[in-house]
């Protein structure tokens, strides 16, 4: 034992010197406690890495020390004292599951934070503990118990928070000096209702989508389909399910092109900031060119009963926020009824459809409305695919398997009555972007398409694609729980 104290206090005596050398610091693995004010001042010190025994890290013991840039803490370290690492040029600090307390002004004054990851056990935030930080967003798991008064005062780069325990206790004064935050917590819960009072830091996003299913179109030109309002129904029922982002949904079924664009037109008075989210999904039949037709369609004598992508572009031209945009259609004639002695029609390269859909997303137009609102864009397939829709064999219940994939990857059955499980897609971390839910997706439907042909091994079944679009991509929409 007394080895081990000789050893840290010679480490002491080289930081107190103020040498040069002492500016990476690996603490003993044995060392349990880091004392108070241990290192408090060291202005040569820029990165510590905390050994795996450290329990507790006392009050002062990194403080003002101003090169400091770079903690790793230690899987065992329950207790951050009181100003720990105050004044110092950290840029982010993740504290791992050991973790429990956070103490008064800990990291205050740290100006270069912005990026805070708190683990699983934390329970409580002291005051004052982020103030004049530059953190961006911060995600309160269920085990925090409370937030101290100022504990992220004067933090005006924050942005967003989420808050997993609808019971916390937030002291006056814990977000003084923000404004502009985004809050993500269980509807008309404590924490919900606390936000609600202080309107002039919080605001809470609108959500609300546009849900299209076609089966039946009145031509005898244009073949009716399985599944499509089913989907759409389906997709309705997991949206407005959601707990973090609850969504707003007119649905609509078999309807001309002309009440698809006037619900997305509707839209435009429901959502008021940058932080709002609208959804367009549509599931039926999809053309050349990325036309998506109403009910009414019929080819080559009324096809003026269609939306094309700069229809659908200008129909969400000026509302606010993110749009998502999810088509679960067909492209080629392959859908199309033909009769007796009919020349089949030509089919189309699925690539030109992906791209006169996407393009109106992905460029900026005069008015520069699109370049301060973000896009994110999944169809069903591409390169001449066709769209495909399977009979579940235990009900019979027809579902297309994109939208299949795509809510089990939110965490939602699309078969029977819809409930919520586990977000398939996420990678662990509790958040889903739409990279992940696309990545998933696309496996899955790739997954369906080949067990269909290893059970059907005589028939010629195409490959269907699944293709994607974000400005984005780490972007996080849906969050089916709280």
């Amino acid at each position: 034992m007394k080895h081990k104290l000789a050893v840290f206090a010679l480490i002491l005596a080289l930081m107190a010197a103020d040498s040069a050398l002492a500016s990476t610091l690996t603490l003993p693995t044995s060392l349990k406690t880091i004392k108070k004010n241990a290192f408090s001042g060291n202005t040569s010190l820029t990165s510590v890495t905390v050994g795996n025994q450290v329990t507790e890290i006392e009050e002062g013991a990194f403080a003002d020390c101003t090169k400091l840039a770079s903690v790793s803490l230690g899987s065992k370290v329950e207790t951050i004292g009181d100003s720990a690492f105050s004044n110092t040029v950290l840029k982010k600090i993740t504290f791992g599951d050991s973790v429990q307390s956070i103490g008064s002004g800990a990291f205050q004054g740290c100006a270069k934070l912005a990026s805070v990851t708190l683990g699983s056990k934390v329970e409580t935030i002291g005051d004052s503990a982020f103030a004049n930080t530059a953190v961006t967003e911060m995600t309160f798991g269920s085990s925090v118990q409370s937030i101290g008064s100022g504990a992220f005062q004067n933090c005006t780069s924050l942005r967003k928070v989420t808050f997993n325990n609808p019971d916390i206790t937030i002291e006056d004064g814990a977000f003084e000096g923000c404004s502009n935050v985004t809050v993500y917590a269980k509807p008309n819960s404590a924490v919900w209702n606390y936000a609600k009072e202080k309107s002039e830091i919080f605001v809470f996003p609108t959500y609300q989508a546009v849900v299209v299913g076609q089966n039946a179109y009145s031509s005898t030109s244009v073949a009716s389909l399985q599944g499509c309002v089913e989907d759409a129904e389906h997709m309705q029922a997991m949206l407005e399910d959601m707990e973090g982002t609850k969504f707003k949904v007119d649905i609509k079924e078999n309807v001309p092109a002309a009440k698809i664009t006037s619900a997305i037109g509707n839209m435009k008075s429901g959502a008021g900031s940058d932080q709002d989210v609208t959804l367009f999904y549509y599931a039926g039949h999809g053309y050349k060119g990325g036309i998506l037709i109403g009910i009414n369609y019929n080819s080559g004598f009324n096809s003026y009963d269609k939306i094309e992508p700069s229809d659908l572009k200008k129909a969400l031209d000026g509302i606010p926020g993110e749009k998502v945009v999810i088509i679960d259609a067909c492209f080629s004639g392959g859908l199309i009824g033909k009769g007796d002695g009919e020349e089949e029609e030509e089919q189309v390269d699925f690539e030109e459809f992906a791209e006169a859909f996407m393009e109106p997303f992905t460029l900026t137009d005069r008015s520069g409305e699109l370049a301060a609102s973000h896009y994110h864009v999944i169809v069903s397939c591409s390169l001449s695919e066709e769209s495909y829709s399977l009979n579940d064999e235990a009900s019979g219940e027809r579902y297309g398997i994109f939208t299949y994939g795509l809510m089990e990857g939110i965490g939602y059955n699309r078969l029977g009555t819809v409930s919520r499980g586990t977000m398939k897609a996420d990678d662990g971390d509790g958040k889903l972007t739409m990279q992940e839910l696309f990545d998933y997706t696309a496996q899955a439907v790739t997954d369906k398409v080949q067990g269909y042909k290893e059970r059907h091994p005589d028939e010629e079944v195409d490959p269907q694609t699944v293709t994607f679009y974000s400005d984005e991509p780490d972007r996080v929409i849906f969050i089916p729980s709280l």
